[in-house]
């Protein structure tokens, strides 16, 4: 799974990019309060399971890449294409919250984007692939254009015109003797 954010929430409270479906709840991306370390979050036993990687010096408005693969009961981490470190646990929930916990209070970030889910876990170079794909098209941006336009009704009173086109053709021959 992964997805663009810009501009992460303090780190004083949980912050949950993706939360899985009840009943095991997991939370497969998100940072614990007072650190910045992103990994995922076993819900039934109650454990996090640190990913290794930081997201930590992610600039204030500047959009990242944000992936995680989980595959062999493992969740590996990478940031803007780049690998950054592996959990010991992988959620196989459906998912269900996106950005936040489902109930709020556990923003990840002010703004999210280009979430996708695979159903087969990518390679490392698949997921710099896909970076280097999504940075060579239009990037994702804050701004909003809502465009209503009303319906037109046209009506004309006169009759269709016809036109019909004749072609003649001229055939001139020439004989020598």
């Amino acid at each position: 799974m992964s997805a663009w954010v810009m501009d992460l929430k303090s780190n004083t409270g949980y912050r949950t990019l993706f939360r899985g479906l009840d009943p095991l709840a997991h939370h497969p991306v998100l940072t614990v309060p007072n650190n910045d370390t992103i990994g995922t979050w076993e819900n039934d036993v109650q454990i996090f399971h640190s990913g290794g990687g930081s997201v930590a010096g992610l600039g204030a408005g500047s959009w990242h890449h944000i992936v995680a693969v989980g595959a062999a009961d493992k969740t590996r981490f990478f940031i803007n294409g780049s690998f950054i470190g592996q959990a010991d646990f992988q959620s196989k929930n459906l998912i269900y919250a996106l950005g936040n916990y489902h109930a709020g209070g556990q923003a990840f970030a002010d703004y999210v984007d280009e979430f996708r889910v695979w159903l087969t876990a990518m390679s490392d170079a698949d997921v710099a692939e896909l970076h280097t794909a999504i940075l060579c098209s239009p990037q994702p941006t804050t701004t909003t254009t809502t465009t209503t336009k009303s319906p037109t009704t046209t009506t004309t009173t006169e009759p269709p015109t016809t036109t019909t086109t004749t072609t003649t053709t001229t055939t001139t021959t020439t004989t020598t003797t």
